[in-house]
């Protein structure tokens, strides 16, 4: 905000100010250098808490100096806009594992005491699903279960629980990801499961003609209930029938 207004002055008030003794104008470019310059201490901060932020001031700092101010502050948008759309731009994908005793699932990579449940591949995924990203969704997802089928130790995936809790929306190109990722589970004699599909979601899906072909009866309020599902469970039956989506 500080720097739109500061564009805005720069292009359009600036003018009114030309009348002004070059001995003031100097005056006010020195005290406003001087607080940009002392915000050279702030960088080593930005940069160990968040590289990102320390990459955009630097680039701004640098515009500003060497090409101009307007210019500068403008570039400095941008690469702001762009870092925040770079960001968004692929989901977070994480297995979940249950803790003993509990209806509680937790990243397996964060939290050692969850467990992957035997014969069922638990996967978050955190963010939006859209056309940019679908290809690594994707990806991640067929490497996730490549790697349990590899893992001789482990039983046979029998089962994939999508817990879609975290998905904030879901194009139609990405409905069919998940459709084709149903299929291809399937010819491996895997069952797909979505669970906690908020209703924004539920409802994008619907509107993609997405349960035309991938039956509502997969569709879970909770991963517990998912899960129990796929170990044949009456209660889980009983359940999701129950629950409202």
């Amino acid at each position: 905000v500080s720097c739109s207004i500061l564009v805005l002055v720069l292009l359009f008030i600036g003018p009114f100010f030309e009348p002004l003794p070059h001995c003031v104008l100097a005056g006010i470019i020195i005290t406003a250098l001087k607080g940009m310059l002392m915000q050279v201490k702030d960088l080593p901060v930005a940069w160990r808490h968040y590289r990102r932020d320390g990459v955009i001031w630097i680039v701004t700092f640098v515009s500003v100096i060497l090409i101009d101010i307007d210019v500068g502050l403008g570039v400095g948008i941008i690469v702001s806009l762009a870092s925040i759309i770079l960001m968004g731009q692929n989901p977070q994908i994480h297995v979940l594992g249950n803790l003993p005793n509990t209806d509680i699932y937790l990243e397996i990579d964060r939290y050692h005491t969850a467990l992957q449940v035997p014969k069922v591949l638990v996967i978050k995924i955190s963010g939006g699903m859209h056309f940019a990203n679908n290809s690594f969704v994707k990806s991640k997802i067929d490497k996730l279960l490549r790697k349990e089928l590899e893992d001789v130790k482990k039983p046979k995936i029998k089962n994939v629980v999508i817990d879609m809790s975290a998905v904030i929306f879901i194009d139609p190109s990405s409905s069919q990801v998940l459709l084709n990722l149903a299929n291809d589970l399937e010819k491996l004699q895997i069952s797909l499961c979505l669970a906690k599909c908020s209703v924004h979601v539920h409802e994008q899906l619907k509107r993609s003609e997405f349960f035309t072909k991938f039956s509502e009866d997969k569709l879970f309020p909770s991963v517990d209930n998912a899960v129990l599902y796929t170990q044949g469970s009456s209660l889980a039956l009983q359940d999701s029938s129950n629950v409202p989506l």
